[in-house]
């Protein structure tokens, strides 16, 4: 671009700036040089000078966009994290670390209108709709989906997902989760209350070389079928003395 020097206050430096090809700031006639009266006859040292500004600034730019631009795509590509509601064995952290394979943060909770049944044949609870029903329970927190699906595989294909609203115990704040429901409601099979506390007296410990057995499957089917899992949470007494 050509530069009418008539514009310019500052002759001198425009002048200067024209024949050597330093570029100006803006619409003032400055160089990029400290002082900006610049002399007729300025140093190499100068030039120098000038030139690696005017390349610093231009990465400094450069190097701030490509910072942007990775956080934006890292952002993008993480999958968001699950709270999950949990009720019976997973509240036992000896279980629960097996299946996720970490110690994940639990924080208590209670859902309401749902109530916690036992299950005819089966050592694990589950749940259904109730009117008046309140179940006290954990929160899984920051899951990802990997460890959500061996929760889901660890359950089986007769529960279902389903987002609820729980209440912290602690703040009595309200918080969407994610839980899991007894696929038929009318299920003649569920009866009573499930007991956290008789389960851990009577129970835990089956569960637990159950669940070490279900992450050794997963790992490593090698022909084997989940089913074959199945008779270490069945429960052979009837439900008057279960």
């Amino acid at each position: 671009m050509k530069l009418n020097i008539e514009i310019c206050k500052d002759k001198k430096t425009c002048l200067y700036s024209v024949e050597h090809g330093i570029p100006l700031i803006a619409d003032r006639c400055l160089t990029l040089f400290d002082n900006p009266q610049v002399d007729s006859q300025p140093t190499m040292s100068s030039r120098k000078k000038a030139r690696t500004r005017v390349r610093n600034r231009f990465l400094e730019k450069t190097n701030s966009n490509f910072t942007v631009k990775i956080k934006t795509m890292t952002s993008s590509h993480q999958s968001p994290s699950h709270d999950v509601f949990v009720y019976g064995s997973f509240q036992e952290p000896a279980v629960v670390n097996l299946i996720l394979e970490c110690a994940p943060v639990m924080v208590s909770a209670q859902l309401h209108g749902y109530h916690l049944y036992r299950l005819k044949g089966r050592l694990h609870p589950c749940i259904s709709p109730s009117d008046n029903g309140l179940i006290n329970g954990k929160i899984l927190t920051g899951l990802t989906d990997s460890q959500l699906e061996s929760l889901d595989m660890i359950e089986g294909t007769e529960y279902v997902r389903k987002t609820v609203e729980v209440v912290l115990t602690d703040t009595l704040e309200k918080k969407q989760v994610e839980t899991i429901v007894w696929a038929n409601k009318d299920d003649p099979n569920m009866y009573g209350e499930w007991s956290f506390e008789e389960w851990k007296r009577l129970h835990m410990e089956k569960f637990i070389e159950a669940a070490t057995k279900f992450m050794e499957w997963k790992k490593n089917p090698n022909g084997r079928s989940r089913e074959e899992f199945e008779k270490f949470v069945q429960d052979d007494s009837s439900p008057a003395s279960a």
